[in-house]
């Protein structure tokens, strides 16, 4: 029969043989998580090694004896964008390459797993427009290679785009009726990017030759005054980043459009029923504010080229004015530069211009001749001339001019002509308010 200790005894003992056990299987399972740690690369690279063997075993036996042969992406390679070079099959990662010409930029490989299917090269700046680039490619060889007779040592060629087209120029060669307000542009078929140095030399006014350009396509030049109307412009479009032989774009020619002219049908002496019209050598652009009136009256076009006024004031001797503001315009574009200016008068009285003889030591046979500043009625004239000490005599007239013919006067004598007031005009006015001159015969 067994006792307390020795049971108590035997219970340890069955734990201590447990624990053993159960920290024998722990350190197994620890060093067995440590040997698959160890073993996943040579795993995976077994794997790996085991689909490149699949694939060669089918199509990539035909692959292998592919010969490498790189080309660029692009047949022509924009002068502002990564040039791209890919191959037709993974190659390894010992090749070299280098630029026979000069530029400047920062390559990059594209791949993985050692693997290059591409290179791509970022330019400094703008790559040389136009240019033939040879990349000189070293060390080609292929990932996995049977004979494929691939070249280590090949050429691939980039040709560059040119620099951008000129489209068209705006105003277009030989245009005509050019408005002076006229911006001139270039415009070209792609971004610049600074590789064509415009300069616009002519006979334009222009702030500087240099453009300006919100877009990099499209470059104008700033005016420094309106084009002048009625006359031809020449320039030439260069490019000075070019040499000297191939610098001119564009020449080119190009007319603006004429300064309208107006006449006017009445001017001088305005009489009751007149109007006052306006004549264009072009269609004008029909609004009231192209003219203005200092006389009270009313106005209209009549057409595109001719505007009546009906004056309403003929309020007598006095003078006004009408013109053709600065600015009206032409159907076409074209304006006057300067105000166009024209006046009417009413006929004031009736007025004596000129008189002979006047004076002393007047020869005894000098016809006397009185000249009026309008037509008159002859008949009132003569009416209201005298002569005093009267002398006999008869009237004749050369235009607006009484004649006065006498038989003659006394020597040493003192006359006094007078035209008294009431000689009337013919059209319109008022009679004369009346004229007397003294003259004195010689010894």
């Amino acid at each position: 029969m067994s006792t307390p200790l020795k049971t108590k005894t035997n219970m340890f003992t069955s734990i201590n043989r447990y624990w053993k056990r159960l920290k024998f299987k722990y350190k197994f399972f620890e060093d067995s998580e440590r040997i698959i740690d160890q073993i996943s690369p040579m795993l995976i690279g077994i794997i790996i090694l085991t689909i490149v063997w699949l694939l060669l075993s089918t199509t990539g036996t035909l692959l292998a004896r592919v010969a490498v042969e790189p080309k660029a992406a692009l047949a022509s390679q924009p002068y502002y964008k990564p040039v791209t070079i890919s191959f037709n099959r993974p190659i390894k990662n010992s090749v070299r390459y280098a630029w026979q010409q000069s530029v400047k930029g920062t390559w990059h490989k594209t791949g993985s797993l050692g693997m290059v299917t591409g290179l791509i090269f970022e330019p400094e700046s703008s790559l040389p427009a136009g240019a033939l680039l040879e990349l000189d490619l070293e060390n080609v060889v292929p990932l996995v290679d049977m004979s494929s007779g691939t070249k280590q040592q090949q050429v691939v060629y980039i040709q560059v785009q040119p620099a951008p087209t000129f489209n068209s120029i705006v105003p277009a060669n030989g245009a005509s009726n050019v408005l002076a307000d006229t911006v001139v542009q270039a415009v070209f078929s792609s971004p610049n990017h600074a590789l064509r140095n415009l300069v616009l030399k002519g006979d334009l006014p222009l702030v500087s030759v240099r453009p300006s350009s919100h877009d990099d396509k499209t470059f104008e030049w700033k005016r420094s005054a309106p084009l002048q109307q009625g006359r031809q412009y020449t320039a030439t479009l260069l490019d000075t980043a070019q040499p000297n032989s191939k610098q001119i774009v564009a020449t080119y020619n190009f007319t603006t459009v004429t300064e309208p002219h107006v006449s006017a049908s009445h001017v001088g002496l305005l009489y009751s029923g007149h109007t006052l019209d306006l004549n264009f050598d072009t269609d004008m652009i029909q609004t009231e504010k192209a003219v203005q009136f200092d006389i009270a009256g009313s106005g209209a076009w009549l057409d595109a080229r001719h505007y009546r006024f009906t004056p309403t004031d003929f309020t007598q001797g006095k003078t006004w004015g009408y013109r053709v503001l600065a600015g009206a315009k032409s159907a076409a574009g074209g304006y006057f530069t300067a105000s166009q200016e024209f006046s009417v008068s009413t006929p004031g009285p009736v007025v004596i211009n000129y008189a002979v003889p006047t004076g002393n030591r007047v020869g005894t046979a000098m016809r006397i001749a009185v000249t009026f500043d309008k037509t008159v009625y002859h008949s009132s004239a003569e009416a209201a001339f005298s002569i005093s000490p009267y002398v006999a005599g008869t009237f004749s007239w050369s235009n607006d001019t009484l004649i006065y013919t006498h038989t003659g006067l006394q020597p040493a004598t003192r006359y006094t002509v007078t035209v008294a007031a009431g000689v009337r005009p013919t059209l319109y006015g008022v009679p004369s308010t009346g004229y007397s001159m003294t003259f004195t015969t010689a010894r």
